[in-house]
């Protein structure tokens, strides 16, 4: 079975090595990646109306810059000032979680991504 170079369910641009490159870079396999890329849309595709029902209520209350988790089971969240934050709250107050979405208050991105370091 090949194993790629991945980044976020995306070929690296780096063939050099198949090791970490600073953390970014993990060794996976095509049908690891196309699991990891169903999950995500499904979690997204969970998620995402989950936000949007309580989007304003969100910017009511926390500045834009504020990160929301969503448990898309159970439509419980919590509020961090930043992603680590917010993920430890979720690991204390929503121990059941399993499948989180995570967003900005505002709905921008929370990180930009590109090609793993050559």
């Amino acid at each position: 079975m090949k194993k790629l170079l991945v980044e976020v369910g995306r070929p690296c641009l780096s063939k050099k090595s198949q090791t970490f490159e600073k953390g970014r870079c993990v060794v996976a396999t095509q049908e690891e990646i196309a699991l990891f890329e169903t999950v995500n849309k499904n979690i997204v595709a969970k998620g995402k109306p989950l936000y949007e029902k309580i989007r304003s209520s969100l910017e009511k209350a926390y500045p834009p810059d504020h990160v929301v988790i969503i448990d898309v089971d159970t439509g419980r969240y919590v509020v961090g000032k930043t992603p680590l934050e917010a993920m430890q709250l979720a690991k204390k107050e929503l121990p059941s979680h399993q499948q989180g979405y995570m967003s900005r208050v505002d709905a921008k991105p929370l990180v930009e991504f590109g090609g793993c370091p050559r």
